[in-house]
């Protein structure tokens, strides 16, 4: 869990990832803020391709970051939040080669 500057692992990998992290904001199907946007997703494990990853960054602004987890999501789910409520703003599914859907 974390952002590439918060965790190890996720700094190794970042550059096998379908998002693209810098200091304030994240791309994946769009850009957005780091400080109010979080992002969660499943990827196969580039360290090693029989398992797969779960990535969790959490928005600075989540007051209960506890409050994601009640969420089921797809591949790969983007949110906001304001205060303790979270808004889903883009979710869905990888195509077969892992890629996004066009």
């Amino acid at each position: 869990f974390g952002w590439p500057e918060e965790n190890e692992i996720t700094r190794q990998i970042q550059t096998t990832l379908p998002v693209v992290f810098s200091t304030d904001k994240f791309e994946l199907n769009g850009t957005f803020p780091k400080d109010s946007f979080g992002l969660r997703f499943i990827y196969p494990n580039p360290q090693g391709m029989n398992k797969y990853v779960l990535l969790e960054m959490i928005p600075e602004k989540m007051q209960h970051p506890e409050d994601v987890f009640n969420y089921f999501t797809p591949d790969y789910c983007i949110y906001s939040v304001e205060g303790s409520r979270m808004k889903i703003v883009d979710d869905g599914f990888f195509n077969s080669h892992w890629q996004l859907k066009k």
